[in-house]
């Protein structure tokens, strides 16, 4: 799927779930996937991408490198992250709804899927050490 029909197919799924009031992943075993809802509030009225995606790579925390987790019994807050940084993703699209209730609903997709059994090691890379030099940037010609 293109990054387009992967927008489309996440904005979908955002309004059936707003429409629908449930909170569940889309059963697509092609499309990987990822969900955030939260409440409107006065004070927040909206949610922005950085909310969201800090929230999803916040489960680094309970991501352990070169351990390959069991993926049917894992932790499903880790499968946030692992599926943002996964290496063979190469589209990913994003749809946001709104409830009659006031709840923002967010649904990001991601395709090929990641978070495949025996593939973690080669596609969940373990944070560059600190005092890595930062590579400089060829000159463009």
């Amino acid at each position: 799927m293109s990054n387009s029909q992967l927008c489309d197919y996440a904005q979908a799924w955002a309004n059936h779930l707003a429409h629908t009031n449930k909170f569940h992943y889309r059963n697509d075993r092609d499309v990987g996937q990822n969900l955030y809802q939260r409440p409107v509030s006065a004070i927040q009225p909206d949610v922005t991408g950085q909310e969201v995606s800090s929230y999803w790579y916040a489960a680094v925390r309970q991501y352990h490198y070169f351990k390959e987790p069991d993926v049917l019994h894992a932790n499903v807050n880790a499968g946030h992250f692992t599926q943002m940084v996964w290496v063979a993703t190469t589209f990913f699209g994003v749809g946001k709804a709104r409830s009659r209730d006031g709840k923002i609903i967010v649904v990001a997709n991601y395709s090929p899927p990641g978070n495949l059994s025996g593939q973690f090691e080669a596609n969940v890379l373990p944070p560059l050490p600190e005092n890595f030099p930062d590579i400089p940037t060829p000159p463009q010609h």
